[in-house]
């Protein structure tokens, strides 16, 4: 990931990266997840000619909840709830623009987000309708330039957010997604996100050696005269494939 402000003489950029897990949860109607990640990422300041070069790590966990309820046919109202915890680390900035050094303490951030989302869907797509109010309970950041200590800074205020988007499934493989929002009540701003995601099959090895083990099964068949206790068991072995083989489609 990366971004670039400029403004007046001034300008940064920051490139980094973050990993994670992330695990959901289905239950009938309840749908829930939760994700840790961290990263970090490189900054290059500039100002009036002057460069520095610094850096940040960051970490956070968050789980989000929604419920489906289904007044009419192909129609979903989806209330969900987001929380999350976010720390970002300790800032140098040292004295390329001048004789005075520059430090930022630790951020900790708590995030709490309730919402809905207004869903029609169909067979393969759906279009949605989404809005949702983000809090922010963060700590403050305290500073100093040289030995002077700056004013504590602290973000107390959120924003609401609504937009649309639309989901297209194919072949129950291959699924896209885009959506638009807007921002306001606090940050101003308009977003949008697209995505691709492909499912892989991973259980075609299981396919292989099932399909080993009814050759078998058939060789010895045709040798020797099965009792019907044997056959029995094939019709519970083949019986027990079909089933497996159609609950990895379910998945």
């Amino acid at each position: 990931m990366g971004a670039h402000q400029h403004f007046d003489g001034v300008s940064m950029y920051q490139n980094g990266g973050q990993l994670g897990v992330m695990g959901t949860f289905i239950n009938k109607d309840f749908i829930g997840s939760i994700t840790a990640y961290a990263g970090g990422y490189g900054n290059e300041m500039s100002v009036s000619g002057y460069r520095d070069d610094n850096g940040n790590w960051f970490a956070g966990t968050a789980a989000k909840a929604a419920y489906n309820f289904k007044p009419f046919k192909n129609f979903t109202i989806q209330p969900n709830a987001f929380i999350a915890y976010n720390a970002f680390g300790k800032k140098s900035w040292n004295s390329d623009f001048g004789f005075i050094g520059m430090n930022s303490g630790m951020l900790n951030g708590i995030n709490v987000a309730p919402g809905v989302n207004l869903i029609y869907s169909r067979d393969t797509w759906s279009v949605y309708l989404t809005a949702q109010y983000m809090f922010f309970m963060n700590d403050k950041i305290d500073g100093k330039a040289g030995n002077v200590n700056l004013p504590d800074v602290k973000m107390d205020h959120g924003y609401i957010q609504y937009g649309v988007g639309a989901t297209k499934v194919w072949k129950d493989k291959l699924a896209a997604y885009g959506q638009f929002n807007i921002q306001n009540a606090g940050i101003n701003g308009v977003g949008f996100q697209v995505g691709l995601q492909y499912l892989f099959d991973l259980n075609w090895f299981n396919k292989k050696s099932n399909t080993a083990n009814k050759t078998d099964v058939q060789k010895k068949s045709a040798a020797a005269k099965k009792t019907n206790t044997e056959q029995k068991s094939e019709k519970i072995l083949n019986v027990s494939n079909v089933k497996k083989s159609n609950d990895c489609k379910t998945k």
